[in-house]
């Protein structure tokens, strides 16, 4: 049997692999949150409007709520 001199391959876990994955899902956060708020905004500004179509709210109101949902499941993973 030939020993292994390291952990190398997918699971490798050195402090830049690690680094560099943090700050990827602070980008993807930031990129949720900014579109988050769109919606929300186009949400306040249908609800403005005397002929506001339901069907179009419910599923802006169901993006947001998606938007929301992913963004606190990256933020139980980001350190």
């Amino acid at each position: 049997m030939i020993p292994q001199l390291g952990n190398t391959g997918a699971h490798s876990s050195c402090p830049l692999d690690m680094e560099a994955q943090a700050m990827t899902i602070e980008a993807r956060i930031r990129e949720l949150g900014n579109r988050h708020r769109n919606l929300e905004d186009a949400i306040h500004q249908a609800l403005q409007s005397p002929s506001v179509d339901s069907l179009k709210l419910r599923d802006m109101k169901r993006r947001k709520l998606r938007l929301k949902e992913e963004i606190k499941e990256l933020e139980t993973r980001a350190p």
